[in-house]
């Protein structure tokens, strides 16, 4: 197991890894620096427990390393009638609105949530018109996410290479 740890065996698993051949700039809700050297993308489904358990995780990570970013990217269609586009939409329209800090603080609250409840969610961060302006960011993460064939969720992609088999979010801890 501690080999698991040396990071030069993670990055060497990494650097063999294809890599991410789709631009996923200006996609998502990005914690962190935006210039930071290190990217971490977890690509989500809002309801997913496993997205939810990662989230602290990866919010401690970015906590402790400045040159960490992490970029989150939902597999929402942007249909009305798909549960995953309120919440999103919601997301969206906090950092839109009123910027990172209250977007991280709206993350937090929905993935620390053990209920998943949309309405007590929305009634804590009121919104009139923009959530409807939030429809093209959330097709253009499904088609991001359709066109690199994201089938799992969790799915993490560090500096555009996916975490390898055998590696969990938890353990990025040890890297970063």
């Amino acid at each position: 197991m501690k080999l698991c740890y040396n990071p030069s065996i993670f990055n060497s698993l990494l650097q063999n890894i294809n890599p991410v051949t789709i631009d996923s700039d200006d996609l998502g809700i990005l914690i962190g620096d935006e210039h930071a050297s290190i990217e971490i993308i977890k690509v989500c489904n809002p309801y997913c427990w496993p997205c939810a358990k990662a989230h602290p995780d990866l919010e401690e990570i970015v906590k402790k390393n400045k040159d960490v970013s992490v970029r989150i990217i939902f597999t929402s269609t942007g249909d009305e009638h798909d549960a995953k586009t309120a919440p999103v939409q919601h997301l969206l329209a906090i950092q839109e609105k009123y910027g990172r800090s209250k977007v991280n603080e709206a993350l937090d609250a929905w993935y620390m949530s053990p209920n998943k409840d949309y309405i007590t969610f929305a009634s804590k961060y009121p919104m009139n018109g923009e959530l409807k302006l939030q429809r093209d960011k959330i097709v253009a993460m499904r088609k991001w996410c359709d066109d690199m064939k994201i089938r799992a969720n969790p799915t993490v992609f560090i500096n555009g290479k996916e975490l390898p088999d055998h590696y969990s979010i938890k353990d990025l801890i040890n890297f970063f």
